[in-house]
């Protein structure tokens, strides 16, 4: 559930602890002789330590179905007990500038960073959101994933059982009253994962962003939060967080002599192809006849080509 809407991570199946191994043998058995009308089975970023994830690969081993797994790179930041031991992880630098930047935001405005605290706040406090979010995407000449109606009414639904339920993470930085930075999130046990941020790049040179993550950072420390996930990616925005780099995993697989069995294995064999193609090719060759790919593929996508 939650997967195919592109922006979905940390997806897993819900099974108590001691029944991977019985819940693992049901589906496959199901999918085996009880479920037909099916091609291929495609289970995306599920945690790599997921223990029905990995029962499930020892128990397609013994049926020969085709089966190819992969991984997505995520970033998680494992915390400290304190602020100041979480500063002693960084470098010189991103120490220097959590102070410098919010400093300067104090002395330029009235600075206001708070935690979205009640129901009756937010409605105001997604819309600023959406707005946000889509600003920073629009900038990057992008459409980002807050501008459909059921994606907004999601979030909407989403952040009133978070609420309701105290786990909800929504952190605002506002400027002059202005709200101009935005991360939603919520808590689970002592991990909070971040979902979804936002900030009005007309404050770009503020830094708003980058303040509002250091300072929600400071307070979830002193709230005994030891985790902070940025879910799926990896990039030196994380990193330079202290993120440290983990997977997820893909798998994938089908009944042996079907129509899964053979697309997957024509899927995962051009893959491996472009691999072996691409370290062998000089760069020239490579351009070239990625422009022919390229050609194809819009005919392709036009009809010419069935």
């Amino acid at each position: 559930m939650g997967d195919g809407s592109g922006d979905s991570d940390n997806l897993d199946l819900p099974v108590r602890t001691g029944d991977e191994t019985g819940v693992a043998l049901s589906l496959l058995n199901w999918l085996q002789d009880g479920a037909r009308d099916w091609d291929l089975c495609r289970l995306n970023t599920l945690p790599s330590g997921s223990p029905i994830a990995n029962r499930l690969l020892e128990e397609i081993k013994p049926r020969n179905w085709t089966c190819f797994t992969a991984t997505r790179p995520s970033s998680v930041i494992d915390l400290p007990e304190t602020w100041e031991s979480y500063l002693k992880m960084l470098s010189s630098k991103e120490r220097g500038k959590i102070g410098y930047l919010t400093r300067r935001l104090e002395k330029k405005y009235h600075l206001r960073i708070f935690r979205c605290a009640g129901v009756d706040q937010l409605d105001v406090c997604l819309e600023a959101l959406f707005e946000l979010h889509g600003k920073h995407w629009q900038a990057r000449g992008l459409p980002g994933t807050l501008q459909l109606g059921a994606r907004r009414q999601f979030y909407r639904e989403m952040g009133r059982l978070l609420m309701e339920r105290g786990r909800l993470q929504f952190w605002l930085l506002e400027l002059d009253g202005k709200i101009v930075a935005a991360q939603f999130g919520f808590r689970h046990g002592d991990t909070v994962f971040c979902l979804q941020e936002g900030f009005d790049p007309g404050y770009s040179l503020d830094s708003a962003g980058y303040v509002l993550r250091s300072q929600a950072i400071k307070q979830l420390i002193s709230e005994g939060v030891r985790r902070y996930d940025f879910l799926g990616g990896s990039d030196a925005s994380k990193s330079r967080w202290g993120a440290q780099l983990e997977n997820y995993l893909n798998i994938e697989f089908a009944r042996p002599y079907t129509r899964g069995s053979a697309y997957l294995i024509l899927a995962h064999g051009a893959a491996n192809a472009k691999r072996w193609l691409r370290a062998r090719l000089s760069p020239r060759t490579w351009r070239a006849l990625k422009v022919v790919a390229g050609a194809q593929r819009r005919h392709i996508e036009h009809g010419k080509i069935q």
